[in-house]
């Protein structure tokens, strides 16, 4: 997505972009309202044929502002009944920054812009919900989900992330889900879910299934 994508007007909007392979957020463009009222579902459904090809990238100073919507990230199918996919969104067999199911941030490391994800509102915030699984062939740093420079808000509402690292014969780091130093997540009361799987194979090693370096969780503050 190389341009803004902005809902107008005063009904509830749903987005959804849904590709079989990867589905890039540019650096510095946004998804959000622009100018309405109203909430706005976002789904981002990579991966949609679940063949194990599509990951989720929002690069540096990207932003995802639903007012009160729910925010969905995964692969396979996905529900706006469940607010959830039925598969995860894929790392492709390439350089850092690609392996990982999804990333949140510069895969190149250049910028220190944050991604912005807002599902808070002035009443109940919506949810936000991502899947990803690393590239699983014999690579590091193959994380499910990786967030670098990233503030989560949802007002209210929870945050769920499930991820499982790459695996193959030899691997290391590659962790379930990593929420590095940049990383802020306020619920204001809204639960925190994490579920992570580090990889594996016959030689791996520091295969943690969710790891932190000084993230910022907390579900009592709004930001």
């Amino acid at each position: 997505i190389s341009a803004n994508l902005s809902k107008t007007g005063t009904a509830d909007g749903l987005f959804t972009l849904k590709a079989d392979r990867s589905v890039v957020l540019g650096a510095d463009k946004t998804i959000g309202l622009g100018g309405g009222d109203g909430k706005l579902d976002v789904i981002l459904n990579a991966n949609a044929a679940d063949n194990g090809a599509g990951k989720i990238l929002l690069n540096a100073g990207s932003s995802i502002v639903t007012n009160g919507g729910n925010l969905v990230m995964g692969g396979g199918t996905c529900s706006t009944s469940t607010w959830s996919c039925t598969g995860a969104a894929t790392g492709l067999p390439d350089i850092y920054g690609w392996r990982e199911g999804i990333f949140l941030g510069d895969p190149n490391s250049l910028s220190s812009a944050l991604v912005t994800l807002d599902t808070s509102s002035a009443g109940q915030g919506g949810s936000i919900w991502m899947k990803g699984q690393g590239w699983k062939d014999n690579y590091g740093s193959a994380h499910g989900i990786y967030s670098g420079n990233a503030t989560i808000t949802t007002g209210g509402g929870n945050v769920t992330l499930i991820g499982r690292g790459g695996y193959g014969v030899e691997v290391s780091d590659n962790y379930g889900v990593y929420l590095d130093s940049g990383t802020s997540v306020f619920t204001n009361g809204g639960a925190l879910n994490i579920t992570g799987m580090g990889g594996s194979g016959d030689y791996s090693s520091y295969n943690y299934g969710i790891y932190t370096y000084g993230a910022t969780l907390d579900t009592s503050k709004s930001g």
